[in-house]
């Protein structure tokens, strides 16, 4: 589910942890101790540790932990101050027992992976950071299903840009409201009277106008961006569980 080098090729991955006690910290960096794929370079449990860290260290993944509910959770606050301070970390969000609208919150508030603590060891954590570090999302087949069906009553995917132009054409408009309700490749050809070949076409256009590199990525950012309005109830189906592919 992703590739296991750092951003920037062979240098390593650099970490900060978030809303961790001290134990937490302590036996992280001796997991990782050792290993030159991802350095922890400081951790935060307040705002005011967060920015200094974010404007001092330039981390690459912030890995936040989180046990409390949506509407209560600290990594709310945490996800909101890095998308505020326009930063290019990457948030991991570590948290048990999460539900449709905490799997759908914590996306749409800028997490780019989700993690269970219990279902997770070191050698999955690391593999999660090191995917997401590539600009990959994150995800299990049930998260994604979670969020799969959050839009099966969706949102407008017209998307647009900062003066309210659209950035798609009509047709990628459609080929990306199909996408996000879980259609695959096939089932949007199906469904458009396209070949499979044309819809990959156009899948490739979408990611390149929105700047995404994959199917995941291009309904989190329309799911951010796109304008509301009606739309007609429909179950999705799921897709094959993948990232980073058309």
């Amino acid at each position: 589910m992703g590739k296991m080098e750092g951003v920037q090729g062979s240098r390593p991955v650099s970490l900060i942890l978030v809303n961790m006690t001290a134990m937490s910290v302590d036996l992280l960096q001796y997991a990782f101790a050792g290993q030159e794929k991802i350095k922890i370079v400081g951790s935060a449990t307040t705002n005011a540790e967060l920015a200094i860290l974010l404007n001092e260290r330039f981390p690459d993944v912030a890995l936040i932990s989180s046990d409390a509910s949506r509407q209560e959770s600290v990594a709310l606050p945490f996800l909101e101050q890095i998308a505020a301070m326009g930063t290019v970390v990457r948030p991991i969000i570590l948290s048990e027992n999460m539900s449709r609208e905490d799997v759908v919150t914590f996306f749409r508030k800028g997490a780019r992976g989700l993690l269970c603590k219990s279902q997770s060891d070191v050698s999955l954590l690391m593999k999660c950071i090191a995917c997401v570090s590539t600009g990959q999302v994150w995800a299990n087949a049930e998260q994604l299903e979670m969020l799969l069906r959050s839009l099966s009553h969706p949102r407008s995917l017209t998307v647009t840009n900062v003066i309210g132009d659209a950035l798609l054409s009509q047709r990628e408009e459609q080929v990306l409201d199909l996408l996000a309700r879980g259609l695959s490749n096939r089932d949007l050809a199906r469904e458009l009277k396209l070949s499979e070949h044309t819809v990959k076409n156009h899948l490739f256009r979408i990611f390149d106008k929105l700047g995404v590199s994959n199917r995941m990525e291009a309904v989190l950012y329309a799911m951010n961006n796109g304008k509301q309005k009606a739309s007609p109830s429909r179950e999705p189906s799921l897709p094959e569980v993948q990232t980073g592919a058309a």
